[in-house]
């Protein structure tokens, strides 16, 4: 009778080994969710700030000059951007539209982990004095 009471007081072996191998996997899967987690959030943020340059970029040009021009930089985290304005033709001058149109293109571009990266905006903006 004690023989069979020792028995129903504890795991056997195998039982405490198929307990650990489901809590690994477990550990296993949460922690590459959480991992992906991360680079998502990583991501979203480099992607965020390069609009924040871009549309900032954006705001220093209200009006463009009759030619063509471009220009380009390096903030201080490392983005590189480049401004680039033509006219743009489908928009002809009239009297509704006085002034004509230049595209103002600007394209932010960095690596991430690797990987070459870019965000783009578009605008049109008139030619100053026209």
């Amino acid at each position: 009778m004690k023989a069979h009471a020792r028995r129903c007081n504890g795991f056997s072996l195998i039982e405490v080994l198929v307990a650990f191998s489901i809590m690994a996997m477990s550990l296993g899967a949460l922690y590459q969710s959480v991992g992906t987690s991360v680079r998502n959030v990583q991501r979203i943020e480099s992607i965020t700030r390069a609009a924040v340059i871009a549309q900032s970029i954006l705001n220093l040009y209200p009006y463009a000059s009759s030619e063509r021009t471009s220009t380009s930089g390096v903030s201080p985290d490392g983005f590189t951007w480049v401004a680039e304005t033509h006219v743009h033709e489908s928009v002809p001058t009239s009297a509704a539209v006085p002034r004509r149109l230049h595209k103002l293109e600007v394209r932010v571009t960095w690596a991430d982990g690797g990987v070459a990266r870019d965000f783009r905006l578009n605008t049109l903006i008139p030619e100053v004095g026209s």
